[in-house]
C-alpha cells in the first residue's frame, strides 16, 4: 500500500458534506420548520401524544429456560408467543 494515496483527517479538520443552509434553518420558527418537514415526502409522518401511547415499549425481563424453549418451540417467534398470552390474560382478567 502506498502512503501517499492515503487521506488522514483529525476530528477537527473533517470536510463538512452539507448542502442545508444552517442559518436558514435556525432562523425559522416552530410554525416554519413544521410546515416545511410535513410539506416533504421524505420525512417521516409526525407523531403526536396520543400516537406515541400507541407504540410498543421494549421490556427485557428473565424467563426460565423452560419458559422459554416453550416459547421458542411453539412458533410465531418468543415475542409474539409471550405478548399473545399477557393479552389473553389481560382481556380474561381486566382491571376495572
Amino acid at each position: 500500500m502506498n502512503d501517499e494515496n492515503i487521506v488522514r483527517y483529525s476530528r477537527d479538520n473533517l470536510p463538512v458534506d452539507s448542502r442545508t443552509d444552517w442559518g436558514r434553518v435556525k432562523r425559522l420558527s416552530e410554525a416554519e420548520l413544521n410546515a416545511a418537514a410535513l410539506s416533504d415526502p421524505d420525512a417521516p409522518p409526525f407523531m403526536s401524544g396520543e400516537d406515541w401511547k400507541k407504540t410498543d415499549m421494549l421490556a427485557q425481563i428473565p424467563i426460565d429456560r423452560e419458559t422459554f424453549e416453550y416459547c421458542r418451540k411453539h412458533g410465531g417467534g418468543i415475542q409474539t408467543v409471550i405478548k399473545n398470552a399477557v393479552r389473553e390474560y389481560m382481556d380474561a382478567h381486566p382491571l376495572n
